[in-house]
């Protein structure tokens, strides 16, 4: 079929003229082209930004499902002994070591209760143990031969967001992410001697010291109650988990000097002092924290510094969960 001779003169290969640049057998014109990049960049821009929205809410998520396994082995530990750790402990009578909070339930960690266990209805069997008691073992073997006792690295005591996550070598230390409810700092007296922490400013003591406080259960459910006391936090400031100093195991708070700061504030710059023994992380605008009662709640750094001591008291009368949550911002909004 001859296109020329039937009637087709108007087309372009007949009159033998030459293919104009904007004819649509040329292509996609360049504004074609643009647009497309543009759309392909965009749709490019919105998918990353999802994907590190939700990379960052998993880790957070699983920071909150670490310290529940932590809170578990805490729960553990009161069924066996009566009474929860101290955030610093010398060990059994034959063993004079102290043994932070982290390392005396390191046996129980990853422990399963049953219904029956855990109602009371039958004894917990303290024979049987967790996938970390291996670890525990190990580490009382070489505090028996070494004044500085190594630790091994323990994932469930690190933040996915914590930096010290992803090692700068090959080896990790025994880094902990999570803290306890110390209460007030022990005060240190001009003597050197430490004046023990008073039960109802927290939850966990210095059990090391030459009193008999113990922290119960049924203290706390007798005062301010369990779903209205802090039980964990985290802070990437704190140190090993087989440290023994105050502001390395526990966050604090004072109504005195020194001062403590506030949530996240100066996060991973610590040297040292009392004052870092405050939640902090990476997660953005807060920390995760869990309540003796087992519920998890997450702090905004904008907390009011009075609210947070009043849910970090064990016999001082609860915050409510409605007030627990607002912003010294929020608090002068509802003033009349």
């Amino acid at each position: 079929m001859d296109l020329c001779k039937d009637g087709y003169h108007r087309l372009w290969k007949c009159t033998g003229q030459p293919i104009p640049e904007n004819s649509s057998r040329g292509g996609y014109s360049r504004l074609d082209l643009l647009l497309v990049v543009a759309i392909i960049f965009f749709g490019g821009s919105l998918l990353i930004l999802w994907l590190s929205r939700t990379t960052t809410q998993a880790r957070r998520t699983r920071c909150e499902q670490k310290q529940l396994v932590l809170s578990r082995a805490i729960d553990v530990h009161k069924l066996v002994q009566g009474e929860f750790p101290g955030w610093l402990q010398g060990g059994t009578k034959n063993e004079q070591r102290k043994l932070s909070w982290g390392a005396t339930i390191l046996p129980w960690i990853g422990r399963p209760l049953t219904d029956a266990e855990q109602s009371g209805k039958v004894p917990l069997d303290s024979s049987l143990r967790g996938p970390r008691g291996e670890a525990f073992d190990r580490y009382r073997q070489s505090q028996a031969t070494n004044a500085n006792a190594t630790s091994d690295f323990i994932a469930e005591f690190l933040c996915p967001e914590d930096p010290r996550m992803i090692p700068a070598g090959n080896e990790r230390n025994g880094w902990m992410s999570y803290v306890v409810n110390a209460g007030k700092p022990d005060r240190q007296m001009l003597a050197g001697d430490e004046v023990p922490d008073e039960m109802r400013n927290g939850v966990f003591l210095d059990y090391t010291r030459d009193h008999k406080q113990r922290m119960t259960i049924d203290f706390i459910r007798d005062h301010d109650g369990e779903s209205y006391t802090l039980l964990l936090a985290e802070n990437i400031d704190a140190g090993l988990w087989s440290g023994v100093a105050e502001h390395e195991l526990g966050f604090v708070w004072n109504d005195s000097t020194p001062a403590i700061l506030a949530i996240n504030q100066q996060a991973g710059q610590s040297d040292g002092r009392v004052a870092f023994a405050r939640p902090s992380s990476r997660h953005l605008g807060g920390v995760n924290a869990t309540f003796v009662g087992g519920n998890g709640q997450f702090l905004s750094e904008k907390i009011d510094v009075r609210v947070l001591q009043q849910m970090m008291t064990s016999a001082e009368g609860p915050a409510s969960q409605e007030h627990s949550v607002q912003t010294p911002e929020e608090d002068a909004e509802a003033e009349p």
